[in-house]
């Protein structure tokens, strides 16, 4: 989330001084390349870049194509090969290869509302016609798609239009959507078109203010979670302790009035009270939530279920899927700040559809055949 504000704000500057820039945007990857589809970086007519869309072996010659771009004003689809041996005579492989899409900045409506969107961070995706592989469809042509299939702009057909509105719902309705280049066709032609997609950033809501909260919500904010900490204790639920999280003081009879939790929202239950523990979690399973972890040893987390039950409230096989417990990757944390890592590390992995672990264990790429785990996809 920090890289896409840092984005938006040197658009905005760019704008602002009246400088021309172009946009460099990751449309395909195939294998182990370090970045993924729909990562960006600016260029400005100077030749300053701000974001990087590699791991450094792209930047310069994305830049050197980019004054071309803004000279000609025509956007170009640039392959680099990154499992050559050499890259540019300097032996920069990193393994896999991207497609690059590298277009001046775009100040028409479908843009400017994708932008609005990624601000507002609000659901929406951006499709570009990037190539065009026969027919009468025009590359560049764009259209935008809100999360309730509002339109601006069209790719050229009506048939393409509404094959790619589905496509893009369907995008938005996943946990952890993928921006992605794919070929559409109808009688007006065949195009492989890049559907960049936004959805609002996930949230984390933590039920327990205690002292290794401040680390966990802490990362969560590092790593773009929007962050909600619950508990009744004023004392604890403090900006000075959490800075940049949204404060909710209340017993667990105000869940239901004060606390949110949607199908975005990821909850972690560490009171470190058994009641409250308990309540936290019975209140979080009748959500949406795709993840809810409890804190602490399983003969603890069974003492609440078997106390859910006694007391008439028997949680569901089904409903116990989305639990975890223990939480976080088996890492060997010890102290607050590395609990913290190890259950971010795990929120990480659950969002994207993964089993954790070490990638030195792993043949191949890293970013396809991955290893996905059923709980999750």
């Amino acid at each position: 989330m920090q890289e896409v504000i840092r984005l938006l704000n040197a658009i905005e500057e760019a704008k602002a001084a009246g400088k021309s820039a172009a946009i460099a945007t990751v449309v395909r990857v195939k294998g182990s390349a370090y970045r993924r589809e729909g990562t960006k970086m600016l260029i400005d007519a100077e030749g300053n870049q701000v974001c990087m869309i590699s791991g450094g072996c792209l930047e310069q010659e994305v830049g050197e194509i980019a004054k071309r771009v803004l000279e000609t004003g025509e956007s170009v689809v640039q392959f680099f090969d990154l499992e050559e041996d050499l890259v540019w005579g300097l032996g920069l492989g990193c393994g896999g290869a991207v497609d690059v899409y590298i277009e001046p900045f775009d100040d028409g409506e479908e843009n400017a509302a994708w932008l609005d969107t990624v601000k507002g961070q609000k659901a929406g995706a951006l499709a570009t016609v990037i190539n065009i592989n026969k027919g009468d469809l025009k590359n560049d042509a764009r259209m935008f798609i809100s999360s309730k299939g509002e339109t601006l702009g069209s790719l050229g057909d009506a048939s393409l239009n509404k094959e790619l509105v589905n496509f893009a719902q369907e995008k938005m309705k996943q946990l952890y959507p993928r921006s992605e280049t794919k070929v559409f066709s109808s009688s007006a032609g065949s195009a492989e078109v890049f559907l960049d997609v936004n959805v609002p950033p996930p949230e984390l809501v933590i039920f327990g203010a205690g002292h290794d909260a401040i680390p966990l919500a802490n990362y969560a904010h590092d790593l773009g979670f929007q962050t909600t900490i619950v508990d009744a204790r004023h004392a604890f639920v403090t900006e000075e302790r959490f800075p940049h999280a949204t404060l909710i003081r209340t017993h667990p009879s105000g869940f239901a009035d004060k606390v949110e939790i949607g199908p975005r929202s990821y909850v972690v239950v560490m009171n470190h009270h058994l009641e409250r523990d308990k309540e936290s979690l019975a209140f979080a399973l009748e959500t949406s939530a795709p993840y809810i972890g409890a804190l602490g040893p399983s003969s603890r987390f069974q003492d609440m279920v078997k106390a859910l039950k006694d007391e008439g409230r028997p949680l569901s096989s089904e409903a116990l899927t989305r639990v975890r417990n223990p939480i976080g990757l088996d890492v060997g944390a010890d102290t607050p700040e590395e609990i913290a890592v190890s259950i971010m590390a795990e929120l990480i992995a659950v969002r994207g559809g993964y089993r954790g672990g070490f990638l030195n264990d792993r043949s191949g790429p890293i970013h396809t055949d991955r290893t996905r785990d059923p709980a999750t996809v």
